[in-house]
C-alpha cells in the first residue's frame, strides 16, 4: 500500500523549507545533498517536506554543513532578511572559486551586519 505521508508537525516543516532553501542557495539537488550528508535521496526529500522527524545527529551535519547555527535551523532566532534569492545572485556573481566557504561566510556576516545596521535607523 502506498500511501502519501502527511507532515508530522509544523516545527519539521519549518526546518524542511530552510534546509531546501539552503540547498537550492548552493545549487544543489536533493540527489547531491543526500550524498554530502550521507542519507538517502527519499530521506532528504521527507525531511524537506517535513513528512520525516530529523535525528540530532542529522540536524548537526545539517548545520555543519550550510554554515548555519543549530538555533537558525530550528527557528530560535530572528530572521536576517538574506534569502535565497540574494545568496544565489553573490555566488553567480562571485562564484565558489573566488572564495572559499569561510571567506563566503565572512561576506554573508558582514551583510547581515548592513542590514541590522540599515534597520536601526
Amino acid at each position: 500500500m502506498n500511501r502519501k505521508q502527511e507532515p508530522i508537525g509544523d516545527e519539521y516543516a519549518e526546518f524542511g523549507a530552510k534546509i531546501k532553501l539552503l540547498r537550492q542557495a548552493r545549487n544543489l539537488t536533493q540527489e547531491q545533498l543526500s550524498e554530502i550528508i550521507g542519507i538517502s535521496k527519499t530521506s532528504v526529500v521527507n525531511y524537506e517536506t517535513g513528512t520525516r522527524k530529523v535525528p540530532l545527529s542529522l540536524i548537526k551535519r545539517f548545520s555543519e554543513y550550510f554554515h548555519v547555527s543549530i538555533d537558525a535551523l530550528l527557528g530560535l532566532r530572528v530572521d536576517t532578511g538574506l534569502n535565497a534569492d540574494q545568496i544565489s545572485r553573490w555566488r553567480e556573481e562571485f562564484g565558489d572559486e573566488y572564495f572559499t566557504e569561510e571567506e563566503f561566510d565572512e561576506l554573508m556576516q558582514y551583510a547581515k551586519f548592513m542590514l541590522h545596521r540599515r534597520n536601526d535607523k
